[in-house]
């Protein structure tokens, strides 16, 4: 028979269950308890580390033989400022999913892409801020043979263009965030280019992006529109611009609105979570984007006009189609007001927020419609 008088505190894998929960103040103050703890715990603490050197910091990033000692537990890194000489052949790193890198000074990318190429077969999410746009840069990370989440933020594409949108089409998840594009290959928006669609992309966040020199007569907006329309496979779409807000006047409906959902075929099949805050829509607009759509799980649309038209596609049992070149009606498995659990809208039209709340069971939140207390006491509750 087994020892009954063990104490739980003696037994690694309860330690580990409990060590799972600390935070990391706490993981360092146990290991300092004995040396069970210590070599139970140790992989929760170097699990995410930060390196930062920046100038006149007295931050303290692993370095020397805890480095190479624990390397193995490490998950993801976060780096801030000049990429450390000690890091930059550092291998070994098994477990390495998820990097964060911050350029603050003009430093050559050289040793942050040896690091990554280092790691490449098991870098799953990568995270740009400010980076010095390169080639060498862009093939790097290219060579990141499991990546499907790619943040970047703050990026000025002088050139390596093409080497940006290979990345587009390997990635399941894109968050671009102020990335300014100096202009768009030859035959980007050609419909027989076929080398700029990203049939993998699932989810994909822009915010203030830009096209500086778009081709003529095109607008940036349009552009990254199109880039919308070549993704079939895309679910959930964020598109903020801000600059949108600055036009006198504005269109019923941008550039990139008219791309991605208005022309036909309809190419956004899986599209069932979507973000346009700033775009401004009219009621019959939207209403053709909403007959197209065969799911409805998250509508953000505070700045388009949500009248009749809409709510009349929002209760349709059937959706349009293309079936052998020619768009029909089809029966909907479920009616988009049956799926959806948010909704942002602006209208005004008497009965509509009634409706909603009425039609929608799986509805969690409705802002931005103007209800009457007559209204909610007709059963809207």
């Amino acid at each position: 028979m087994g020892n009954i008088k063990l104490n739980p505190l003696d037994i690694p894998e309860i330690i580990s269950l409990v060590g799972s929960s600390l935070s990391r103040k706490d993981l360092l103050a146990c290991i300092r308890v004995s040396r069970t703890f210590q070599s139970a715990l140790i992989r929760f603490i170097w699990k995410s580390i930060t390196v930062k050197l920046l100038v006149k910091s007295k931050f303290r990033y692993p370095i020397g033989e805890a480095l190479q000692n624990n390397k193995k537990y490490i998950e993801e890194i976060l780096f801030a400022g000049d990429f450390p000489k000690e890091y930059e052949s550092l291998q070994g790193c098994t477990r390495l999913q998820y990097i964060r890198y911050i350029r603050a000074l003009e430093q050559k990318p050289t040793g942050f892409c040896n690091f990554i190429k280092a790691h490449n077969s098991t870098i799953t999410k990568l995270y740009l801020g400010n980076p010095l746009s390169s080639q060498e840069l862009w093939e790097a990370v290219l060579g990141c043979a499991n990546l499907e989440r790619l943040e970047l933020s703050r990026i000025h594409f002088y050139e390596a263009t093409d080497l940006f949108f290979l990345l587009c089409k390997k990635v399941r998840h894109l968050r671009l965030d102020r990335i300014f594009i100096n202009q768009l290959p030859t035959n980007f928006l050609s419909n027989e280019a076929s080398g700029y669609f990203f049939p993998n992309i699932r989810t994909l966040n822009m915010k203030d992006v830009k096209i500086i020199n778009p081709p003529h007569p095109c607008t940036s907006s349009y552009c990254f529109g199109m880039l919308v329309r070549r993704c079939p496979g895309l679910c959930a779409l964020e598109f903020l611009d801000g600059a949108e807000l600055t036009e006198d006047e504005q269109p019923a409906h941008s550039g990139f609105y008219r791309a991605a959902f208005l022309q036909h075929p309809w190419t956004l099949a899986s599209l069932s979570d979507l973000s346009i805050p700033y775009l401004n829509i009219e009621d019959e607009d939207m209403a053709v984007l909403l007959k197209q759509m065969a799911e409805l799980k998250r509508l953000n649309v505070p700045a388009c006009e949500f009248g009749q038209l809409s709510l009349k596609e929002l209760l349709a049992d059937k959706q349009s189609m293309q079936d052998n070149g020619q768009m029909v009606q089809k029966a909907r498995l479920r009616r988009l007001c049956e799926t959806v659990e948010d909704l942002v809208l602006r209208g005004y039209s008497r009965g509509i927020a009634q409706a909603i709340l009425s039609n929608c069971p799986r509805l969690k939140r409705l802002t931005g419609l103007l209800i009457t207390v007559t209204e909610i006491a007709n059963r809207a509750e």
